[in-house]
C-alpha cells in the first residue's frame, strides 16, 4: 500500500499529519500527493511494545514534511521508500518503513481498541466514569473583580478594563474581540519569584518549570477560626499540628488555605475589609510564613484572600512575611481561590495554568482540581 499525504489544492504545500487548514496559504480544500519515499535525517533505538528492537528515523519526504518511522536497519542519509502498516489507515499511524513481517513493531492501537493500562488512561476512565470530578478554582474576572489597595503614595493596579476592537461589524464583521487592561495581579492570579524584592533574581512566570504547576493539593481549613477572628494568622504550630494530624506533606505540593473568604468574593469592600487601621484578612504570621518557604515538600501556598499576606502583614517584622520569605525562596503564590471547600485535606490534584508571561511577576491563572469522588 503506498503512503500518500493531503496536500492544499491551491498551492501544493504538503502536509503531515492531516490539517483543516493549509498552514502556508490558509486553503481547506485538499487533493494527495504520494509520499512514499524520503531519506533517513536522524535515527534512535528504541524498545517495541513486545520488547523486540525497533529502529526510528525522521525521514524527510520527498514531497515535503518530516515523518516518524520504524526503520528497517537504516541509517542516517539512507534513501528509504515507505508504506503503511496493515490494517491502519493513513490518519491513525505514522508511516512505517517497508521490511520484512517478523521485523514490524507491533501494529499501533487501531481506533476503538482498548488503551494500555496507565495512570493517565485510568484518570481518563475514572473522569468519564465520574468517579474523578474537575472542580474549578478560579474566581470570575471581569470589570468588577476586587484588585488590592495600597495607601499613597504607592502605585495601585487598575481593575480590568476593555476596550472593544470589534464585534460583528465594519471592522470585523465575523468576529469579535477587545483590548484588556489588567494587573498582572488581577482576580486569580499566580505569583512568580520576581514579583518581590527577595526573589528578584529568581524565575519570571515564563520560567517556571510546567512540572511544578500540577502537583497535589493540601488543604488546611480554618474556616471556624476566621469567622471568630477576621484577621486570623496562621502559625508554624498550626501547620506542625496539621502535618501531625494528616501526615507528611507530599512533595511539590501546593498548600491551600480555606478560610471561607471567597464568600466575600464578589463584594469588593467586605472582601478587602478596609479599616482605619488598614486591611483585615486571614493569611500566615512570620512563623508559618517562614515554614512554608522552608518545608522541602511545599512548592507553593494558595488562599481566598486578595494576596498571600495577612491584612496585617504591613506591620509584620519582616513586613509582608510570606511575599518575603516563600518567593524569596523560589516558591510560588497563589491568591482569590474559590471552591476549597470541595476539595479534600489531601489526596486532590491540582493544575495552575497562569499565562506564560516574559518578564512576568504574576499572572491571572486558571486553577483547577482533579478530585476523587
Amino acid at each position: 500500500m503506498s503512503f500518500r499525504i493531503p496536500a492544499c489544492a491551491a498551492c501544493g504545500h504538503a502536509v503531515w499529519p492531516p490539517r483543516l487548514a493549509c498552514p502556508r496559504c490558509g486553503a481547506a480544500a485538499w487533493t494527495e500527493v504520494d509520499a512514499s519515499t524520503g531519506t533517513v535525517l536522524e535515527v534512535t533505538d528504541a524498545p517495541g511494545a513486545s520488547g523486540r528492537a525497533v529502529r526510528l528515523g525522521t525521514v524527510r519526504l520527498d514531497a515535503g514534511p518530516p515523518v516518524i518511522a520504524a526503520l528497517a536497519g537504516a541509517a542516517a542519509g539512507a534513501r528509504v521508500e515507505l508504506e503503511l502498516g496493515p490494517k491502519n489507515n493513513l490518519h491513525s499511524i505514522e508511516p512505517l518503513c517497508r521490511m520484512s513481517p517478523e521485523k514490524l513493531p507491533d501494529p499501533p492501537r487501531e481506533r476503538g481498541a482498548k488503551m494500555p493500562n496507565t495512570s493517565v488512561t485510568d484518570l481518563i476512565a475514572a473522569l468519564a466514569a465520574g468517579e474523578v470530578e474537575v472542580v474549578d478554582l478560579t474566581q470570575p474576572l471581569g470589570e468588577s473583580t476586587p484588585v488590592l489597595q495600597l495607601p499613597d503614595p504607592f502605585a495601585n493596579t487598575p481593575h480590568l478594563s476593555r476596550r472593544e476592537l470589534s464585534h460583528f461589524d465594519d471592522l470585523g464583521p465575523a468576529w469579535a474581540w477587545s483590548v484588556l487592561e489588567l494587573g498582572e495581579h488581577t482576580g486569580t492570579h499566580f505569583d512568580a519569584p520576581i514579583h518581590w524584592i527577595t526573589g528578584k533574581d529568581g524565575l519570571d512566570v515564563a520560567s517556571v518549570p510546567a512540572t511544578q504547576l500540577v502537583g497535589p493539593a493540601v488543604v488546611i481549613d480554618k474556616t471556624a477560626a476566621v469567622e471568630a477572628d477576621n484577621g486570623y494568622l496562621l502559625s508554624a504550630a498550626d501547620l506542625d499540628a496539621f502535618e501531625a494530624e494528616n501526615g507528611p506533606i507530599p512533595p511539590g505540593s501546593w498548600l491551600l488555605f480555606r478560610t471561607g473568604w471567597e464568600a466575600r468574593a464578589q463584594d469588593e469592600a467586605a472582601f478587602l475589609n478596609l479599616g482605619p487601621e488598614g486591611p483585615t484578612s486571614p493569611g500566615p504570621d512570620v512563623s508559618g510564613a517562614r515554614w512554608l518557604a522552608e518545608h522541602p515538600n511545599v512548592v507553593g501556598y494558595g488562599c481566598e484572600t486578595v494576596g498571600i499576606d495577612a491584612g496585617s502583614a504591613g506591620g509584620m517584622d519582616p513586613a509582608f512575611p510570606v511575599h518575603n520569605f516563600l518567593l524569596g525562596a523560589g516558591r510560588y503564590g497563589l491568591t482569590q481561590l474559590a471552591n476549597l471547600p470541595s476539595l479534600p485535606t489531601t489526596g486532590a490534584l491540582i493544575v495552575v495554568a497562569p499565562l506564560k508571561l516574559v518578564d512576568g511577576t504574576g499572572s491571572p491563572a486558571r486553577v483547577l482540581a482533579f478530585v476523587p469522588r
